[in-house]
């Protein structure tokens, strides 16, 4: 039940590349034809090639600053949107390319090998702004492969902040004794960020599980719910409609996933503990 151990990293690196390279290398192509029908186009237009050098610059403040003078219109595009949403991430301390080093070198359940980040609320804030923004394009049935594998990333990278946030007070980068996700996330007021995640980050999996790597993912996570199901059928989050609409049970089982410890979460209550005895009641 390892994330790592049946994770196709050269696949999941084949996928972020190629968003990358959709989103900055492709951009000079056809500009005038992508980006008619707005009343204000020009403006738009000038405001997307400055927040793109900014990005590209390492300058995600004044990318997101350009961002939000466009038109709504203008920011639905599904460029724009990639930008926009990248820039917040940016701002949030994600890496595309880190991100994924970051996971193929894990050794240890995926959130717990996350507790050298540092994490705000402010970046949990600005991933969780990227994440509405790529969720405004459409259901992750109807947004594209690029779109859905940053998804899963900028999904796992939240859920980790989270994490390091709420079980890392004194940033020694372990988890914190007294630490309890069943209550701590609460505490902290990111019931909602980490239900969206673990929600969009399901959803994407499941649209993209025609690749090796999302297949692997799905499995793990359709395990961690056959578990939950098990405990306490309620706490299955995955048949939840909408992230914005948890109950309270769905909200402990993803709390729980965060608290076990023998496939992602932080092995809070040690020695590897699943689900099935390091739950939230």
């Amino acid at each position: 039940m390892w994330l790592n151990s049946h994770i196709d990293f050269n696949s999941i690196k084949k996928y972020a590349r190629l968003f990358l390279t959709t989103v900055f290398f492709l951009s000079a192509t056809s500009c005038g034809n992508q980006f008619t029908g707005f009343a204000n186009r020009n403006t738009d237009l000038s405001l997307l090639a400055s927040a793109e050098k900014s990005l590209r610059d390492g300058n995600y403040a004044g990318a997101i600053n350009y961002c939000t003078y466009m038109s709504a219109g203008f920011g639905l595009r599904p460029k724009v949107s990639a930008i926009c949403a990248s820039a917040y991430a940016g701002r949030a301390g994600f890496s595309f390319i880190g991100m994924i080093d970051d996971l193929a070198l894990a050794g240890v359940p995926v959130m717990e090998s996350f507790l050298t980040i540092t994490a705000s609320a402010q970046d949990i804030a600005d991933a969780n702004t990227a994440i509405s923004i790529v969720r405004a394009q459409g259901a992750a049935s109807a947004r594209s492969n690029d779109q859905n594998a940053f998804m899963v990333l900028l999904t796992l990278w939240q859920i980790a902040m989270i994490a390091d946030n709420v079980g890392d007070a004194d940033l020694d980068s372990l988890l914190d004794g007294g630490a309890d996700m069943c209550t701590d996330v609460t505490a902290a007021g990111f019931d909602q960020e980490l239900a969206t995640a673990f929600w969009e980050l399901y959803q994407s999996v499941v649209a993209l599980q025609s690749i090796t790597y999302y297949a692997n993912l799905k499995t793990t996570l359709d395990a961690l719910g056959v578990l939950l199901a098990a405990l306490v059928p309620s706490q299955d989050f995955r048949g939840a409609v909408s992230p914005d609409a948890f109950t309270v049970d769905e909200q402990k089982g993803v709390f729980t996933l965060l608290k076990e410890g023998a496939a992602i979460g932080l092995d809070q209550c040690t020695g590897g503990q699943s689900i099935a005895t390091c739950s939230c009641p």
